[in-house]
């Protein structure tokens, strides 16, 4: 029933974390680019989402390798 649902959401994390992937390897050619690499210390945070505890949530499991 929500088979195709769990799909969409794997496929838009999968796209959101692509999107995070190229966009920190920009800041880091950048720092590069600017010799401030080395003396630059990169912190990520997150809130981790909402929290999700619906049965086969994409968020209430680990990703499918």
């Amino acid at each position: 029933m929500f088979k195709d649902r769990k799909v969409q959401a794997h496929a838009t994390y999968t796209g959101r974390v692509q999107s995070l992937d190229e966009n920190v390897g920009k800041v880091i050619n950048k720092l590069k680019e600017l010799r401030l690499y080395e003396n630059t210390l990169i912190i990520f945070t997150s809130d981790n989402g909402g929290l999700s505890t619906a049965k086969d949530s994409p968020t209430s499991q680990p990703f499918p390798q």
